[in-house]
């Protein structure tokens, strides 16, 4: 007899053993199988689908919502701390809370932000001058 032989018959009987176990269990099953049996597969696939999604949600949660309120938090109590008092950080200008009402008037040819046009605040037509800013 060759080595060959004899070890590849080793190695196949640890996978033939497997599938006949495999066999006996689903024969064994399928004699005593019941519709009260499926109901109670179906149940507890039901009910660890659930769970596992309960968990996933959980560490989801744990990965990207503790790091986002933190992150909240922190730039929550500098915003708080820069709107209740003067600071200067980095070297920039201190403006204390009541300064932006010491700010000097914008200029009248200065459009505001929102208006759009190419920067002319005469948006209507001559037809229309009772709603013109004139």
């Amino acid at each position: 007899m060759d080595i060959k032989k004899v070890l590849g018959t080793l190695m196949l009987l640890p996978g033939i053993a497997l599938l006949g176990g495999t066999g006996l269990l689903f024969w064994n099953i399928g004699q005593t199988w019941t519709e009260s049996t499926t109901q109670m597969m179906v149940a507890g696939f039901v009910t660890v689908c659930g769970g596992g999604f309960v968990v996933f949600a959980l560490i989801l949660a744990l990965i990207v919502g503790v790091p986002m309120g933190i992150r909240f938090l922190d730039g929550m109590s500098l915003a708080k701390h820069q709107w209740n008092g003067p600071t200067q950080q980095g070297g920039g200008v201190v403006i204390d809370a009541t300064d932006w009402q010491q700010l000097p008037p914008a200029q009248p040819d200065v459009p505001p932000w929102q208006v759009t046009g190419g920067g002319t605040l005469d948006l209507l037509t001559d037809q229309d001058s009772r709603f013109s800013h004139k």
